[in-house]
């Protein structure tokens, strides 16, 4: 526990968690923690939490780190914090999740870019999901932004996903990320105010479920593959906009320019204001 901690350039051996941090300010940078086999839990490699009573001003950042194996996730959020930002990591071969934020934990703002995530068994633990990238609640702003996520289980990402009502004012961007799947879960599922997808390449093998869904209230998705591959059994689109809530302005959705399987699916934005143009579908 520490108001302002740097954390640099160690290379640790544990059974369970190499960093355990109670912060105001921190920096975990250029760490290399190996975790020892053994029976799955809820630890985390790295685990984050805010300093004292001081939640709604406490911030992490976590760059160029390697956490890999283990008994639970990669990169643990275990309570409320103003910032994160997490960058530039390797995290391989977690038992459960890759970068989660625990059941109840919210975020003010984040921006997770460039990590690579590969072979994490997505088990959610004391996470509110499985998956590769899980972030329950952001409030503010959120970027997600040229990450790899390769052979995981569990879904891709799960960003600000529990607000159906509606009720979020998020600023949310997930932009250059490349992905695949196994078919069993969803690539992406995420929830926001203000939406940006673009650019994003998603892959999975031969699924019956909709790959990525998007609720939020203006919502914009260009330049994007999402593709199942091999022949599909049902006739699935690949790619959901669900309309948040009514009121002014009105929801409103943009489909243009992306690869898809199947004509992008509308529910709830008004036939006026949604547009679905130039896709191609295979």
């Amino acid at each position: 526990s520490c108001v302002d901690g740097i954390f640099k350039s160690n290379t640790i051996r544990c059974p369970q968690i190499g960093f355990d941090l109670s912060c105001f300010s921190g920096r975990v940078q250029d760490n290399s923690v190996d975790g020892i086999a053994g029976d799955s839990n809820s630890s985390g490699l790295i685990t984050l939490a805010p300093y004292r009573l001081v939640e709604q001003e406490s911030s992490f950042r976590v760059a160029g780190n390697r956490p890999q194996g283990g008994r639970g996730h990669g990169i643990l959020v275990a309570g409320n914090l103003a910032d994160l930002v997490v960058e530039d990591n390797l995290i391989s071969n977690m038992p459960q999740n890759g970068i989660t934020t625990a059941s109840d934990v919210f975020l003010k703002t984040a921006r997770i870019s460039r990590n690579q995530i590969t072979r994490c068994l997505g088990q959610a633990g004391n996470a509110p999901w499985a998956g590769a990238i899980i972030l329950t609640e952001v409030e503010t702003d959120l970027l997600v932004q040229s990450n790899q996520l390769i052979g995981n289980s569990g879904i891709g990402m799960f960003l600000n996903a529990f607000d159906q009502a509606g009720l979020s004012a998020l600023r949310l961007r997930v932009q250059d990320n490349s992905q695949d799947g196994d078919g069993s879960t969803q690539l992406i599922t995420a929830g926001g105010n203000l939406i940006q997808f673009i650019g994003n390449q998603c892959t999975e093998s031969q699924s019956e479920q909709i790959a990525v869904t998007l609720t939020g209230r203006l919502v914009v998705a260009t330049g994007n593959t999402i593709i199942s591959n091999g022949p599909p059994t049902a006739a699935v689109p690949t790619l959901q906009l669900l309309a948040a809530w009514s009121g002014t302005p009105t929801a409103s959705a943009i489909a243009t320019s992306n690869i898809l399987n199947g004509a992008p699916q509308n529910f709830g934005f008004p036939a006026a204001n949604f547009v679905a143009a130039n896709n191609i579908l295979v």
